[in-house]
């Protein structure tokens, strides 16, 4: 009856204690940028990770680009093209530390193809098609493309956090370009396109302890708590008399 009855009042205390639970916060770039002609310069803030939220586990940081490219070209001599593109390239710059080593400066197209980047085509001709001298074309093509990346490539992306949060600068350069690959045959060409990139980042995290994680017992659980034990001395003083 005893133990009973303890186990009883441990029980009450316990109530209300839950087990953490594995969360996430999602962030996106502030101010969301619209579309501007390339090559073009877009900067955003985006949110540091609140270490008093709890402990930081996993990052994934990811970067959306749009864009609409209005194009001519027209063949100079016979031609037989493989595929014919407007490729965008847009190369990230960011003022905390967490992202060195993921960019160079100054921006340029060999730095956009050597480093982590968004890059992708908007096809004009995407198979093997033979184009007699003096051909035009011309058209608008629309495209998206994104990258992301996480800790678990880049464990640098683990410092972006302090204690009461805060924000840091991103930057986005873009540009864009022909990209032709031909068997036989030249053109010229013109393009023009407008873009916008735009970040966002998640944090996974084990939440911290509440504030009331230190359990301080009600009036009500201490008054239990006191019967319980009461009534369990009263029993053991029985028993012993009855031995006497």
């Amino acid at each position: 009856m005893k133990k009973l009855l303890l186990a009883s009042a441990l029980a009450v205390l316990a109530i209300g204690v839950t087990q953490a639970q594995a969360a996430t916060l999602t962030y996106y770039s502030a101010p969301e940028h619209g579309m501007m002609p390339t090559p073009m310069t877009q900067e955003s803030q985006l949110q540091l990770f609140d270490s008093n939220l709890g402990t930081l586990t996993g990052v994934t940081f990811g970067i959306t680009g749009d864009a609409i490219s209005d194009y001519w070209f027209q063949v100079r001599t016979d031609a037989l093209i493989v595929s014919l593109d407007v490729r965008l390239f847009y190369l990230l710059t960011a003022s905390h530390t967490a992202f060195d080593g993921l960019y160079e400066e100054p921006f340029s197209l060999t730095t956009a193809l050597t480093k982590p980047t968004v890059t992708y085509d908007l096809p004009i001709i995407s198979e093997i098609t033979p184009l007699t001298a003096g051909h035009q074309q011309s058209g608008q093509l629309t495209g998206t493309g994104s990258f992301e990346f996480s800790s678990d490539d880049h464990a640098a992306l683990l410092s972006l956090q302090q204690a009461g949060g805060g924000a840091f600068d991103l930057g986005c350069m873009g540009v864009a370009t022909f990209v032709m690959h031909s068997i036989t045959g030249n053109l010229d060409q013109s393009q023009t396109t407008t873009a916008s990139c735009n970040f966002w980042v998640t944090y996974s995290y084990e939440p911290g302890p509440p504030p009331s994680t230190t359990l301080v017992p009600e009036p009500g659980t201490l008054a239990l708590l006191g019967i319980g034990l009461s009534v369990a001395g009263f029993t053991t003083g029985s028993v012993r008399r009855k031995k006497k």
